[in-house]
């Protein structure tokens, strides 16, 4: 299974973390579990998850949640960001 390093950007906490995620994992999924570790990570951060969109700087917009990551056209050092 081929796995994509990724950096994410969360503008609403400042910060920035890189995460290797399968190809093949679908972008809703990505979503929660990226949500969860920076809510984890800064103590309670992200109030409202469910609403959260994951953009790519790249792509200039937001991924459908349907879609993989290969299939959203998402590559090793593509920057993700968390609003």
């Amino acid at each position: 299974m081929e796995k994509i390093n990724v950096e994410v950007l969360v503008p609403s906490t400042g910060g920035k973390y890189d995460f290797l995620l399968p190809s093949v994992m679908n972008i809703g999924v990505v979503k929660a579990l990226i949500s969860q570790a920076v809510y984890e990570h800064e103590a309670g951060a992200l109030q409202g998850r469910e609403a959260l969109k994951l953009g790519s700087k790249d792509k200039n917009g937001f991924l459908d949640e349907r879609l993989t990551l290969e299939q959203a056209g998402i590559q090793d050092g593509n920057i993700l960001i968390l609003v």
